[in-house]
């Protein structure tokens, strides 16, 4: 596939977008590591996604965002599992939440996602895959 599907419902999820590991395989097959931490990662933060999160949340933040008009949607590179949701994914609106989320799309190109990666990349020292003694562009 040339493009990834990022579903607005997926936001409500702490499993939503493949456990927030929709990117990885396409990450890891461009020469990325999805589990690379930021530079300034001081070994505490043990649930935090890593590279591939936040690349995910910059592509909601640039591609489903702008579709979601009224909503808050929470970009916390802190939590585990999915690491980008709908500010009350837990309410007991939920199913009123995911009714009117449903349908809800953005497509993104392969193309685009590996742009975010090469401008994140900088903030990730070991991002590029196998690359530990290589600078980061």
């Amino acid at each position: 596939m040339d493009h990834v599907v990022l579903r607005a419902v997926e936001l409500l999820s702490k499993e939503g977008f493949d456990d927030g590991d929709i990117l990885d395989d396409l990450l890891g097959e461009n020469g990325f590591d999805p589990l690379a931490r930021p530079a300034d990662d001081d070994g505490e933060g043990c649930l935090d996604p890593g590279f591939g999160g936040a690349v995910l949340c910059e592509a909601v933040r640039r591609h489903l965002a702008s579709r979601l008009v009224g909503f808050e949607i929470d970009y916390d590179l802190s939590i585990a599992h999915n690491p980008v949701r709908l500010s009350g994914w837990d309410s007991p609106r939920i199913q009123a939440l995911r009714d009117v989320l449903d349908g809800v799309v953005a497509r993104v190109s392969n193309g685009e996602v590996l742009d975010i990666a090469d401008a994140l990349a900088p903030r990730f020292p070991e991002a590029r895959a196998g690359s530990k003694s290589l600078p980061a562009p």
